[in-house]
């Protein structure tokens, strides 16, 4: 008789392959556009622009992946989506100066399966070689600080076989799904784990046996969340202190935490190769609550990152971006920092901005002026329904540049805490389309009337006059999510 665990590892493995296919695009170059003053400044944007078209397709095959077949998202590769240009697996990538189009420079990154597809076709068949080669040697290993070891390995395998694996997805390639889902190895590794009682040591041991120097450290967050908690502000300090001094190869960190029964937290350090983003390592460890005493573990406010993120707009071709000059996830800035906040559209549009703020006891949703101050002595009417401050206009032929979003930059002081901007842009004019709000002397701020102590009204209240705009206008929105800390 047929052992049933293999009739259903046949099953799953044929539902995934039936879904891959479905899903697998044309095999046709992927391409991404960019300018900027120096023509460093445009492949980097180029770059950028062609990674959002290949995480929308790698959300596809995520988001299919766990509702078919009842997998994690871990398991499927969502890691994915938080990489950015500077560390998503780009084999074969080749840059083509354009025309400026109104500024210096220009650049066309391109990805074209022809030349990609067997490169990363080659890298998978040797990681999966040197994974089977893992798993027959994890029954030898009896010692448990051998066994650890080689299931980090295998870990880091998984990983990097996940993030290349997408990415030929979303070339059209069809390609097997990982041999051993990565909840199966953490699983084991947890039983092997020792926990650790300092941010320090812990650092330390996430760094024990790595072959190679810290270039770079994202900040580090809980899953599902853009937050930086002082909790994760002190353990990402940490990690730098203790891997920036080191010798080797250049590497990039990046981290994060999930809080467990009992107190206990795990944290899981992913190293990647500099320049080339391949996963190079993976280590673990769990913290005793006395590692975080005195520190923010949990975010502010994951419910709301959730509905924010989940409701977004998608309006058919029309897209934007919303970024900083430091990136578009995970963002932390400091205080006396100067930011500058970009938007990136591929069509004209007018947009608005609503931001929602969880500032020191401050919990509200204000419209922010996109033209210089709107308040001061001008709005000494307890209402105004001016929307002209509140609206900007990217025209045609700015179309593809990142522009800044407002007048101005944005000076991070205190209090701090955590802001999400909410972007709303459509193809025609958003007149008399905004919240209405109202002019608080006291707080500086553009109130959305109904939002004060509770952002989450603020945007059902967007959304709600989103969607009457929808009716007669294309209306796509997008999302920023920054934490501001002292020094």
């Amino acid at each position: 008789m047929t052992d049933r665990r293999v009739r259903w590892r046949f099953s799953l493995v044929s539902v995934l392959t039936f879904l891959l296919s479905a899903l697998a695009l044309p095999t046709h170059a992927l391409e991404g556009r960019g300018y900027g003053a120096t023509a460093s400044d445009a492949r980097q944007r180029a770059a950028a622009d062609l990674v959002g078209t290949i995480q929308t397709r790698v959300l596809a095959v995520v988001e299919s992946c766990t509702q078919m077949v009842g997998r994690t998202a871990q398991d499927c590769g969502s890691r994915v989506l938080k990489r950015t240009e500077s560390d998503l697996p780009m084999l074969g990538l080749r840059y083509d100066a354009i025309p400026g189009d109104g500024e210096r420079h220009g650049a066309r990154a391109l990805l074209d399966p022809k030349t990609a597809l067997p490169l990363y076709r080659r890298k998978l068949a040797d990681l999966r070689a040197e994974f089977d080669a893992g798993q027959i040697a994890l029954p030898k290993a009896k010692d448990a600080r051998q066994r650890h070891a080689l299931l980090t390995d295998q870990l880091a395998r998984l990983r990097a076989w996940a993030d290349h694996r997408l990415v030929a997805v979303a070339l059209g390639d069809t390609v097997d799904e990982v041999p051993v889902a990565e909840t199966a190895i953490v699983q084991e590794l947890e039983g092997l784990e020792a926990s650790v009682d300092s941010l320090s040591l812990a650092a330390r041991v996430l760094f024990r046996e790595v072959n190679g120097r810290l270039a770079s450290m994202d900040p580090v967050v809980a899953p599902d969340s853009q937050e930086v908690t002082s909790f994760g502000n002190a353990l990402g300090k940490a990690l730098q202190a203790e891997g920036t001094g080191r010798q080797g190869r250049p590497l990039s960190g990046k981290a994060e935490y999930r809080i467990l029964e009992q107190g206990l937290v795990d944290v899981t350090l992913e190293l990647l190769a500099v320049p080339g983003a391949e996963v190079v390592a993976v280590r673990r460890v769990r913290l005793l609550p006395t590692a975080y005493a005195g520190y923010d573990i949990r975010p502010l406010a994951p419910d709301f990152e959730k509905l924010l993120r989940e409701g977004v707009a998608v309006s058919g071709d029309l897209k934007i971006d919303v970024s900083s000059t430091k990136g578009g996830r995970n963002l932390l800035f400091r205080d006396g920092e100067q930011v500058d906040l970009l938007i990136r559209s591929n069509a004209a549009v007018w947009y608005y901005v609503v931001g929602h703020m969880f500032v020191g006891g401050e919990r509200l949703s204000y419209l922010l002026p996109l033209h210089g101050e709107a308040g001061g002595a001008a709005q000494s009417e307890a209402w105004n329904q001016d929307d002209a401050p509140f609206v900007r206009y990217i025209p045609p032929d700015k179309v593809n540049h990142h522009l800044p979003i407002a007048t101005g930059s944005f000076l991070v002081q205190a209090p701090f805490g955590v802001e999400h901007l909410q972007v709303v842009a459509s193809d025609k004019p958003l007149t008399d389309k905004l919240p209405k709000r109202r002019w608080n002397r006291l707080t500086g701020y553009h109130e959305v009337v109904g939002s004060v102590g509770n952002p989450t009204e603020g945007v059902t209240i967007t959304r709600g006059l989103r969607a009457k705009a929808a009716a007669e206008a294309a209306v796509v929105e997008g999302v920023l999510s920054f934490t501001t800390s002292g020094p």
